[in-house]
């Protein structure tokens, strides 16, 4: 998979640790560009992650729902 879209609900430093210190992603600051778009063309997104690790990338919007995924999804580092 390019990348796959997980909704985490509310940002906080567990969720920061877990995906950047545990699993050792790194941040992608371009989500801060694409929110910022988005919003000035009238969308209401108001809080997004890119979260990278290697070519693979997960986009965490947390202003939505938690969403919760019936399987896995593997990482193989």
């Amino acid at each position: 998979l390019e990348h796959v879209n997980i909704n985490s609900g509310p940002w906080n430093s567990e969720l920061q640790s877990f995906f950047y210190e545990t699993l050792k992603f790194a941040n992608d600051p371009r989500a801060t560009t694409i929110m910022k778009q988005t919003r000035d063309a009238g969308g209401a997104i108001t809080g997004l992650h890119w979260a990278n690790i290697g070519l693979q990338q997960l986009h965490i919007p947390h202003d939505q729902p938690i969403q919760v995924i019936d399987g896995r999804i593997g990482l193989l580092y």
